[in-house]
């Protein structure tokens, strides 16, 4: 009796869809923050009021602003010794004083509206409205990198191996030779306004103003769609713990996907408006920047403890009752364990599924009620 209520209680815990737990940092209040880069135990965020630092994940923030001619900070970035940092109409400041006086570095840099940055080895790049630029002298000189670009708003920079991909206006395009030439990538995309690009393991994330998620697995030589459980297509950002990633939307707030973008699960408990334009995680929180609402953390243990709803509300099995084979069936079972247990919870049988369907031999069993457990959901079924 004591193993069937714990299997009964475990049950109902199973078939709950825990949310993240959102709340309010104290501070900044800018109207736009639009970048968050962590660094060790440092968080630097860049807003249109100016840059600013919390060393205590987000619960006070110190402003970083000497030296700047205006407030405005798009981008920001890191070497070892030096941080960079991109704003609009007056070009790249670097510090090496962990933020306290910054230097103002545009030889060369003749479009100072900065969006974006990257930076690997001795090679610091810089998205424009006036196409990429290069420096490999620490920001001291640039030279523009735009030959093969048909759009020169450049919206975000990411390195994967050897390549260089960058998210404009008009597309995607790819370099493998450090920026010196580029071609379009482009091959299933039908929204081509991308505002977002990201790398995680062998998939290169694209999230576009009116088409949702797009997603690469072959170096980006094609795009499929990724948008199911996504109630929002304006996708500003992408971040990642582990091997979760997460996404931004503008109107919808933030989507957690456990499978590299085949699902995606709003979470969002705890924020007033869901306008969100870029995310970052630490070893401890994720934090999102958001427009008028100033910025928001939830700990990743809490945001990453998901129940799959999409099983959690499919008829995923059939036939019910069974008699001699039980099928389960759906794209989201994929790598997932399927465990089928008595009402005793001895564990019986088990499997990995390794496509979207999964046939199990339960003819051997005998006639009565049992429990299936595909990944974190456990459902019920009869033997006949």
């Amino acid at each position: 009796m004591k193993k069937l209520f714990i299997l009964i209680l475990f049950v109902i815990l199973s078939n709950t869809n825990l949310n993240a737990q959102w709340e309010q940092c104290n501070g900044p209040y800018g109207k736009f923050i639009y970048t968050i880069t962590t660094n060790n135990n440092n968080i630097f965020v860049g807003t249109n009021i100016g840059l600013f630092l919390s060393t205590d994940d987000g619960l006070t923030w110190n402003p970083k602003n000497s030296g700047f001619p205006n407030p405005d900070i798009r981008c920001i970035a890191f070497t070892t010794n030096n941080i960079f940092v991109g704003i609009l109409g007056a070009g790249v400041f670097i510090s090496s004083n962990s933020g306290d006086t910054w230097i103002q570095k545009i030889n060369g840099l003749d479009r100072t509206d900065v969006y974006c940055m990257s930076i690997y080895d001795n090679n610091i790049f810089v998205g424009t409205d006036g196409g990429i630029f290069l420096s490999t002298d620490n920001g001291n000189n640039w030279t523009p990198k735009n030959k093969g670009l048909s759009s020169t708003f450049i919206s975000s920079i990411c390195k994967y191996n050897n390549n260089l991909f960058i998210a404009t206006y008009k597309g995607i395009f790819q370099s493998t030779d450090n920026g010196n030439n580029w071609i379009p990538k482009n091959i299933g995309l039908t929204d081509t306004t991308i505002l977002s690009i990201y790398i995680k393991d062998d998939n290169i994330f694209a999230g576009t103003y009116e088409g949702g998620i797009f997603v690469s697995t072959d170096n980006g030589n094609n795009w499929v769609q990724k948008n199911s459980g996504l109630t929002c297509k304006e996708v500003t950002s992408f971040c990642q713990s582990g091997n979760f990633i997460f996404t931004g939307t503008y109107e919808e707030g933030v989507f957690l996907s456990t499978n590299n973008g085949n699902n995606w699960i709003k979470k969002n408990n705890g924020f007033i408006y869901g306008n969100i334009y870029c995310l970052s995680t630490n070893d401890n929180y994720i934090f999102a920047g958001t427009n008028y609402d100033g910025i928001y953390r939830a700990k990743l243990g809490d945001i990453t403890n998901v129940v799959d709803k999409y099983l959690l509300t499919e008829n995923i099995i059939f036939p019910n009752p069974a008699s001699d084979f039980l099928n389960i069936n759906s794209e989201n079972i994929i790598g997932k364990d399927i465990i089928i247990y008595d009402m005793l919870g001895n564990k019986l049988m088990s499997v990995t599924a390794a496509g979207v369907e999964t046939r199990m031999n339960i003819g051997t069993l005998s006639s009565g009620v049992y429990f299936v457990r595909i990944g974190e959901i456990t459902k019920m079924f009869v033997k006949e």
